[in-house]
């Protein structure tokens, strides 16, 4: 989940493994509806106009993954994949920086509250 702050936009979104720090899949040229932010899912481009790492067949343990705006300001998050709860899939919830579950707007207020 990329939440950004009003005026900022998304350029690109690399994700590289924690141990190596390999990029492991990198995306550019966001659509209209992507450079605002929003939800996005490891291995799948959709949205994006330029995959410029493509995704090999293992996920490594732990991960970085790094949002980089227009005006070149980057942020992240790193995790282990192992930490990532299964029961999230198909949900619209998120681990928040407190390592707690919530919702997809709850992070987003949380996120302006903090940062914007």
């Amino acid at each position: 989940m990329v939440v950004l702050c009003p005026g900022e936009k998304l350029a690109a979104l690399t994700v590289t493994d924690k141990a190596t720090l390999q990029a492991i899949w990198k995306v550019s040229q966001p659509s209209d509806a992507k450079q605002f932010g929003g939800p996005i899912t490891l291995n799948d481009p959709q949205g994006f106009a330029k995959v410029e790492v493509s995704m090999g067949s293992a996920v490594p343990e732990a991960i970085d993954a790094t949002a980089e705006l227009v005006d070149g300001l980057q942020f992240g998050s790193a995790f282990g994949v192992d930490d990532v709860p299964e029961t999230l899939t198909g949900t619209n919830d998120v681990i928040d920086a407190d390592d707690k579950r919530v919702t997809e707007d709850e992070f987003r207020e949380q996120v302006h509250d903090e940062y914007c």
